[in-house]
This record gives structure tokens, C-alpha cells and sequence, in this order.
């Protein structure tokens, strides 16, 4: 890989887009996975690449939930795994929460490699090996959201669908904490 300044005004994105790309390379990382990331990067650069007080305060929210949690899980996916595995290793040890792979392009072997590098790096149990259950969403759930038919709604029975709380990082996995959320209403 070419050898990137730190002088470089863009330097850690450029690093992050190395990452990445490696992890594709490697079979992490699912190739739409650089678009989701591409598309990160220009919502970036819309908001002047800087921390605004709305995602400050998510974090805040999104840290209360899953300390609050009775059973709190961290979905990871390639891009996650490629890029800071240790910090939701790091993090499923200190709530404590769980951490299981979901993958919206699931294959056998790229479930595999995610886990096998999750536990390379101090991780004890990764759920989503053993696919044996499905998300669905309750009847009751205002958000008339359907239950998901892409392998998306794969996990383990252990895991995504018995949660209080998945934090993950798309727009799905929000809404799967809607649902986890409402779940426990009557």
C-alpha cells in the first residue's frame, strides 16, 4: 500500500479508506460496504467534519441504553470489524453487552472471518455463527415496520432477537431497537 503523509490534510480518512479496502481485500469488508463507507465520509463532509451537538448527545442517549439494558448487544458487520474491532471488544467487556455478527450480504465464510478476527483480538464469545433464529418485529409496533426478510434477520436464537437493546451502525439496526425497545410492552 502506498505510504500516506501525516502531513496530508485528509490523512486519517485516507487511512480508514486503506483499512477498508484491505479488509475487502481480505473478506471482511462486502463491496457495497465501500459505498456505505463513501457515503459516511460525504455526510462528513456536509457537516463541516466535525462532532455536532445532536450526535454528542445520541452517544449520550446510546451509552445510557445499553448500560440500562438487560440484554445489550453490539452488531458488528465488516466495516466495523475492519475498523474497531478492539473498541467493540473493549466495549462489550465494560457495559457488559454481547457482540454478534449481522451481515446484510451474509456468507458462511464472511461471518467466519469477522469472528475469527474479533476473537484474534481478545474477543471471548461472538454470537452469529450459528444462524438457528429470525428478527421479527412485534404486531404492536407503532412504526408498522415489516419483519425483515433479507438475511439481515439472521442471528443467533441467544442473541439479536431476545435483546433490550442492539447498537449497531445503520439506519436497520436503529430500527431494530424500536423494536427491541417496544418489545417489552404488553
Amino acid at each position: 500500500m502506498e505510504e500516506i503523509p501525516k502531513t496530508h490534510p485528509r490523512y486519517l480518512s485516507l487511512i480508514i479508506r486503506q483499512k477498508i479496502s484491505q479488509a475487502m481485500k481480505d473478506g471482511l469488508v462486502h463491496e457495497t460496504g465501500l459505498i456505505a463507507h463513501g457515503r459516511g465520509e460525504a455526510f462528513d463532509y456536509l457537516l463541516e467534519e466535525k462532532t455536532n451537538d445532536f450526535a454528542l448527545e445520541a452517544e449520550k442517549i446510546a451509552s445510557a441504553a445499553l448500560i440500562l439494558a438487560e440484554n445489550p448487544i453490539i452488531s458488528i458487520n465488516g466495516n466495523v470489524a475492519a475498523l474497531v474491532a478492539e473498541d467493540c471488544i473493549n466495549l462489550s467487556e465494560s457495559i457488559p453487552a454481547n457482540l454478534e455478527v449481522n451481515l446484510f450480504h451474509r456468507s458462511k465464510k464472511r461471518v467466519d472471518k469477522i469472528i475469527n478476527l474479533l476473537k484474534n483480538n481478545g474477543a471471548k464469545k461472538v454470537y452469529g455463527q450459528k444462524a438457528d433464529a429470525k428478527i421479527v418485529y412485534p404486531p404492536y409496533t407503532k412504526y408498522n415496520l415489516a419483519s425483515l426478510s433479507h438475511s439481515f434477520a439472521i442471528s443467533s436464537a441467544i442473541s439479536l432477537p431476545s435483546s433490550a437493546v442492539i447498537f449497531g451502525n445503520s439506519v436497520e439496526l436503529f430500527m431494530l431497537y424500536l423494536r427491541a425497545s417496544e418489545s417489552k410492552q404488553p
